[in-house]
């Protein structure tokens, strides 16, 4: 059986010509970036990102660092908590949420789109994410387990916001419901910021140069 996968990331978080992001101090390379590929990417790319962007990310790093010699180190406090002593909620398993997340990105975040199917989807993220969050964890890999698939959720749920508001489809990103590319008005990128008080995404959009 022969089946598509999701494996590059043509969008990420944004960074200048030294791969410094907008959180002083961070630096970022590769595929979690933005700004190397357009609606879609040429082959072979991917080696070339990381290997150049990787090199100017890193020194402007050190350089960054060699600045900062003077600060005093920073002290790490381990925590001694007690593994799933605090923890409340239900026990439902973390396979069978994987299993449940995995669909609904088929389902809802496939190849081919529609705004409705993304706005069901969205809903259903809602339920999901919210079962996820009360699920107990027993051991350190079970929180890891866990802590893993909020992070895909949350990935879903910036995909599915992004494509909601692209009227059009463009490159390997296809609307069912907006067959054609249309240059005219959607010749953007698509910018998203996330608010962790409402644990919701807003979409903005900026001119391609």
């Amino acid at each position: 059986m022969v089946s598509p996968a999701v494996h590059f990331c043509m969008g990420g978080v944004e960074v200048n010509e030294e791969g410094q992001t907008g959180v002083g101090g961070l630096y970022a390379c590769g595929e979690v970036t933005w700004g190397l590929h357009g609606a879609n990417r040429r082959g072979g790319n991917a080696l070339t990102e990381c290997v150049v962007m990787g090199r100017i990310a890193g020194q402007s790093a050190a350089r960054l660092e060699k600045k900062k010699r003077k600060a005093t180190h920073a002290i790490v406090k381990h925590g001694t908590e007690n593994v799933g002593s605090k923890q409340n909620g239900p026990s439902v398993s973390f396979r069978e949420l994987r299993s449940r997340l995995r669909d609904l990105a088929w389902e809802h975040a496939g190849i081919v789109r529609n705004e409705k199917s993304m706005e069901e989807g969205l809903l259903k993220l809602d339920d999901l994410e919210q079962s996820l969050k009360k699920t107990l964890w027993t051991n350190v890999r079970e929180r890891a387990i866990k802590e893993d698939l909020l992070s895909a959720a949350f990935s879903i749920k910036a995909i599915l916001t992004a494509s909601i508001g692209r009227k059009e489809s463009r490159g390997s990103f296809v609307r069912k419901d907006f067959p054609k590319e249309d240059s005219a008005n959607w010749r953007k990128n698509s910018c998203l910021a996330y608010d962790p008080q409402t644990n919701t995404f807003s979409v903005s959009y900026r001119d391609v140069e």
